[in-house]
């Protein structure tokens, strides 16, 4: 169901011939005058991946799972993790009403208010925070997994550039941004990206994110061998660190362009049968 190919742009990870890394350092010194073009480039890009689908390889310390996605910026998505042989692990939605968790093993759905999840002031959104494994946040995974810098505001997020600076020993530009929650102005995240000076792809993102002014995560993106040309390229390889942690490593197989996403893609009615578990 995510994989209809009819009218859309198919990006195959692993059949590109063009490879790109942060430490293939051949690109020329960036200039002042790239940077000047950076926020117009970078804005070019999030423009054009603004729905993303696809299928990709997710894997932890000591597990590997395939994995379905459909991403639309800034914080709607839909994971499916199937285990071995396609036997269903989980399912993860959210979308602007609910964050819902599905263990099909457990038979249960874990579920919480959107507005809920992120919230010092929410015994609730701490409890779910305090029962998953990382810290999770649709604002900063949507947009990490479609190697998308934040560096607009959106509906939901209102944001402030940074002044770019040119990074001499990388060949790239640094830019970032200051975002607040425009529905929760407790949330901030601060962002800073290294960018390609040319395609204005990111190489790496780091991300701090507070809750009323208490930081309770930090994150960094590692991207790794850009496929594609120019404005169209993806990472095959996404690596997420929280602290000096290692969480896990995502790996694009193949990703589409996905041009009117359908709002039916992020409801899950809850099956009859299925415990849900509130928060």
């Amino acid at each position: 169901m995510l994989l209809m190919m009819t009218g859309f742009i198919i990006i195959r990870c692993a059949t590109s011939n063009q490879v790109d890394n942060l430490e293939s350092i051949d690109r020329e010194i960036p200039t002042a005058e790239n940077c000047a073009k950076s926020e117009e480039k970078i804005k070019f890009r999030n423009q054009f991946f603004k729905a993303l689908r696809g299928r990709g390889l997710l894997e932890t310390s000591d597990s590997q799972f395939d994995v379905d996605l459909a991403l639309v910026f800034p914080d709607r998505l839909r994971i499916e993790v199937l285990g071995p042989l396609g036997i269903k692990y989980a399912l993860v939605v959210a979308n602007n009403k609910w964050v819902l968790i599905y263990i099909p093993k457990h038979k249960t759905v874990y579920r919480i208010p959107s507005r809920e999840l992120l919230s010092s002031e929410s015994e609730r959104g701490l409890v779910f925070r305090q029962n998953i494994p990382f810290e999770f946040n649709p604002a900063l995974l949507v947009p990490a997994l479609m190697s998308r810098p934040i560096f607009e505001s959106t509906a939901s997020m209102g944001c402030k550039q940074k002044k770019c600076q040119v990074n001499e020993q990388w060949r790239t530009l640094v830019v970032g941004s200051m975002c607040k929650g425009t529905d929760n102005p407790e949330m901030a995240i601060n962002s800073t990206f290294q960018v390609h000076p040319e395609f204005a792809y990111p190489y790496e993102w780091g991300a701090e994110l507070t809750l009323g002014g208490k930081k309770v995560g930090n994150h960094k993106v590692s991207y790794k061998s850009f496929t594609g040309a120019g404005v169209s390229s993806l990472p095959s390889e996404i690596v997420f660190t929280d602290g000096n942690q290692e969480l896990f490593t995502f790996s694009w197989v193949e990703a589409e362009k996905w041009e009117n996403p359908e709002d039916e893609t992020f409801q899950w009615p809850i099956p009859a049968g299925v415990g849900v578990k509130d928060y």
